[in-house]
Parts: C-alpha cells; structure tokens; sequence
C-alpha cells in the first residue's frame, strides 16, 4: 500500500471530511463537550479555519492513500498550548456564540484537568492522530507518528483511559504512560492518560 504524507491545502482538501476524522478520533470526548456528531464536525469545519487554538490548519498532516485521506495528525508546540487553551474560548464564541459556550463553561473548566500533566516546553504535543477504521491495522498511524518522532526528540498526547485501543497502540509505539487525570460528570468517570516519548 503506498502512502504520502501531506500537509492539510484547503485548496486540495475536504474540510468536512477532515472534520469528521477529528471526531472519530475520540468520539466519547467530542459527544461529551461539543455535542453529537453533526454539531461536532460543524465546530471543527469552522475551527480549522481560526488562528491561535487548537485546530490550526497548518499544524495539520495526512495519510493519503489513493487519493484519499486515510489519517490525520494534529499537533503542536508545548510551548503553545497554553496560549491555545486561552484563545479556545474565544474561537468557540466566533464559532457556536456566546450562550452556546456559557451552558458548558464549568463542564469546559473541569474539563482543562484532562489535558493537563507536565510537558517540557521544548516538547511536542500531538493533539489528535486519527485513522480511517478501513484502514485501521495497516500501518498508517505508525508511519504518522514516525514522522513525528523523525521531527521531535520529545512526543506528548492524551488518550481516554477507556481507549484500550489506542493505549496498546501507544505503547507498542514506544510512549510510557505518566499521569493519569479524572473528572466526573454526572455521576460517570471520564478520564485521559498523558503519554510521553523521549528519544534516546
């Protein structure tokens, strides 16, 4: 199978379907913050386009296989992501409004603890590493993380604790498991791991 690694051309590109690997990336998490599936991919269709937060465009790689979009990647600078989490609220209100927002501003709060852990600032954070699920088992995501690795001495990213999945998937990958974050929302657990990969 031949893959090409790209970086994200609005030009070239379907921003929808884009989106849409966003949302499969960690379905939980997006149907708990922003909603159902439709509401989800309409924020990031909009958010790609918005400058400091954490869907910007040209941090965004993919797995193109025949012509298609197999895998996406997102990621960033750690000294960044601060500054993103700041402007995150303020893009959502160019995006959805402003009463969107308030109706989840404490569930947004509680939900900063599930990004968080310590990251060295020279390091960099993969925000999102999602496969297409036919594609799923071909080596698309470790090709997609080898590129990153080639790129950074220093790999970060959080992974829901109830994605068995995706943990195996990192291990394997040579990421150790650090911290561990948890809030509850009505009553549920909702938790993330944050990884780390340092090379040698």
């Amino acid at each position: 199978m031949d893959i090409t690694i790209v970086g994200y051309d609005p030009k070239k590109h379907d921003k929808r379907v884009l989106a849409k690997f966003m949302y499969n990336a960690d379905i939980e998490m997006n149907n708990l913050f922003l909603g159902e599936e439709k509401d989800c991919i309409k924020i990031n269709e909009k958010l790609v386009d918005l400058k400091n937060q954490h869907l910007v465009s040209e941090d965004i790689n993919l797995a193109i296989v025949n012509g298609e979009i197999a895998g996406l990647v997102l990621g960033y600078n750690v000294s960044k992501k601060k500054r993103f989490n700041k402007n995150m609220g303020e893009a959502l209100v160019k995006v959805m409004g402003v009463w969107w927002l308030l109706k989840r501003l404490f569930l947004f709060i509680k939900a900063r603890k599930l990004g968080g852990g310590f990251m060295e600032q020279d390091g960099y954070y993969i925000y999102i590493l999602s496969i297409d699920p036919f594609h799923r088992g071909k080596g698309i995501g470790a090709q997609l993380i080898e590129m990153m690795v080639k790129k950074h001495s220093k790999l970060y990213l959080h992974v829901n604790t109830n994605n068995y999945r995706g943990q195996k998937f990192y291990k394997k990958m040579g990421f150790k498991q650090r911290e561990k974050s948890v809030i509850l929302h009505n009553g549920k657990e909702v938790g993330t791991y944050l990884m780390q990969k340092k090379q040698a």
